[in-house]
């Protein structure tokens, strides 16, 4: 009988019993101890096979993976292109970190922009890939509209010539007119929205350069979109403050807008934030609220997710750095990572890996892209965690960067209990997700578990 890599699959504590999981081949099942000492002896070779129903659990855990290329870095070049034509913005957001605080205005010049997408397109139609990705970020992105406008015309008619599909996305706070939402829904095929759930919370953390309220505009600019074809995706920062009130943003936003996905990420503490008074949330208190807004969106055909936790496929990174996405920044640098370069060079992090010269030059160094890519995917951290290949380690930058800690950090403890909850209930139901939540020490077991591989099961 053939061995089994037992560093490819895990075995949690939930409460007296233990969550089994294989990510790669998207198999989980829960069990007692006895059953875990049967499948591990039998998946390692030491004894007679197993029976029964473990004997068909032992057949798909052997099998072969459901994807299995998730464990290394996809090759250069990317299918995936973020332009991000300034840091400016329009808004006073509280917990920003994001580079417009020190932004000096500078704005890409849309040819530099156009000729990047270019380069990428043509790499792309050579390798025969049948879609090109381009996101705006920012700053905002769409008070760039010179550069906005000309790439998206651009890129359509480029790739009509090329034969390959363009996919437009932006990342927009929403501060726009009407008539810019009707050409956003026209010509973009996703937009993510940044709305703190309720309108109290947007207007506390989310203001408008004089201070005043945004609320108002963001829900007429959802409206406004919703009108279209664009997949919309209202983007939710939680805080201490907000994190119990996560099921009200369901009710609320299921009852007033149409939209495709709500997701709902944790404040992630920094300067701006610790200023002005906000806090990041518990790991835990976040993980139920998620876990309990998530469920009463399933009920109400609304999607819930957390970006780190993702269960749809195995990934080996959710960072853009390790993911095959590429930067282009307003100063015509081409980075592997869309944070303000002083962030990852805190860090002793070099992620420049060319540039856009003024004169339409395109330079990329190929080697020190992979090499990136292949570093953001090899997490030393990771390696023990059932969550390897979902969260695959978050940010490169800011969770898991090199030399990061081996041990578990609050955003490791959030993402496990999250994942966690999510296979309870698609094993056993709400019911079983229920009284997982309602136990903190369950949930502070699961968590803290040091190392789940089923090679280190004792």
């Amino acid at each position: 009988m053939t061995n089994v890599d037992l560093d490819e699959i895990y075995a949690v504590p939930i409460r007296d019993r233990w969550l089994m999981f294989k990510p790669r081949a998207r198999v989980s099942a829960m069990m007692n101890r006895a059953a875990v000492d049967s499948l591990r002896n039998s998946l390692a070779g030491g004894i007679a096979p197993v029976s029964g129903s473990l004997a068909g659990l032992r057949r798909w855990l052997a099998a072969g993976d459901a994807a299995a290329g998730a464990s290394g870095a996809e090759p250069f070049p990317a299918g995936k292109l973020v332009i991000v034509p300034t840091r400016t913005c329009n808004m006073r957001c509280v917990y920003c970190d994001f580079g417009a605080a020190g932004d000096d205005g500078t704005t890409i010049d849309p040819r530099q922009a156009c000729r990047f997408v270019e380069f990428m397109a043509d790499s792309m139609a050579r390798e025969g890939r049948g879609i090109l990705g381009v996101h705006f970020f920012g700053g905002e992105p769409l008070i760039a509209r010179d550069v906005v406008d000309t790439v998206v015309h651009h890129t359509r008619s480029l790739c009509s010539r090329l034969k390959i599909k363009p996919w437009f996305e932006v990342t927009t706070n929403a501060m726009i007119e009407p008539s810019y939402a009707g050409f956003v829904g026209d010509y973009f095929d996703a937009a993510v929205v940044s709305f703190d759930g309720l309108p109290d919370f947007h207007d506390r953390h989310r203001r408008n350069l004089d201070g005043s309220s945004s609320s108002g505009t963001v829900e007429r600019t959802i409206r406004e979109l919703s009108k279209y074809p664009v997949e919309i995706c209202l983007r939710a920062c939680i805080t201490a403050e907000s994190a119990g009130s996560m099921r009200g943003m369901v009710e609320f936003l299921s009852r007033n807008f149409a939209f495709d996905v709500l997701c709902f990420e944790s404040l992630q503490a920094n300067d701006e934030c610790g200023a002005s008074g906000v806090s990041a949330p518990g790991p835990f208190d976040f993980a139920k609220g998620f876990l309990e807004a998530s469920d009463l969106g399933m009920r109400n055909g609304i999607r819930v997710i957390n970006a780190q936790a993702q269960l749809a496929f195995p990934r080996s990174s959710s960072c853009p750095v390790g993911t095959g996405a590429v930067m282009l920044m307003p100063d015509g640098m081409v980075t592997a990572c869309y944070l303000p370069a002083g962030r990852w060079l805190a860090r002793g992090m070099d992620l420049t890996v060319g540039r856009v010269a003024p004169d339409g030059r395109v330079e990329i160094d190929r080697s020190k892209m992979q090499a990136i890519r292949e570093q953001a995917c090899e997490k030393p951290r990771c390696r023990r965690c059932f969550c390897r290949l979902s969260c695959a380690g978050g940010c490169h930058v800011s969770h898991t960067p090199p030399g990061c800690l081996p041990e578990y950090d609050g955003h490791c403890l959030q993402t496990r209990a999250i994942t966690a909850g999510l296979l309870v209930r698609e094993l056993s139901g709400e019911d079983a997700l229920k009284e997982l939540l309602e136990n903190n020490e369950w949930m502070e077991q699961l968590s803290n578990n040091p190392d789940d591989r089923l090679s280190a099961w004792k």
